[in-house]
């Protein structure tokens, strides 16, 4: 008898591939607002009880959030006022647990990213890191 048709039906199928949970966006700075407003806007409307957190080297303010559509009772800025800062803040809200999603403006290298990934799955959350200011 072939021993294929003995093994279960899960003998055949792949590992398991893990989750990615942290996206990197490189966005030419003239179409950063046309292209990130709609993805926070969705964001912030998730049906989730965590934050969406944003971390930015610029200041954004609940005035700009509701100029904006968003709600910014579901949104944690947090200014960062160096690229390492922002670096350790971004890992810290990942690793947390309390934010759904991290948007932050930071410079990744590979490595760095790695990171950023253990950090996200530790917080069970996305990441989404963008090369250039956030507005």
């Amino acid at each position: 008898m072939n021993l294929a048709l003995q093994q279960s039906p899960n003998a055949f199928t792949q590992p398991h591939a893990p989750e990615h949970r942290v996206t990197e966006l490189i966005i030419p700075w003239s179409q950063q607002s046309a292209l990130l407003l709609p993805m926070l806007r969705f964001l912030g409307n998730e049906d989730d009880q965590r934050w969406l957190t944003i971390i930015s080297h610029g200041s954004i303010s609940q005035a700009w959030l509701r100029q904006q559509g968003l709600n910014p009772r579901s949104i944690r800025v947090i200014r960062a006022d160096s690229p390492e800062s922002a670096l350790w803040m971004t890992w810290e809200a990942l690793a947390a647990g309390n934010s759904h999603t991290v948007v932050a403006e930071i410079n990744a290298e590979s490595a760095i990213t790695a990171e950023m990934e253990q950090a996200a799955s530790i917080g069970n959350c996305r990441a989404l890191l963008v090369k250039g200011n956030l507005h």
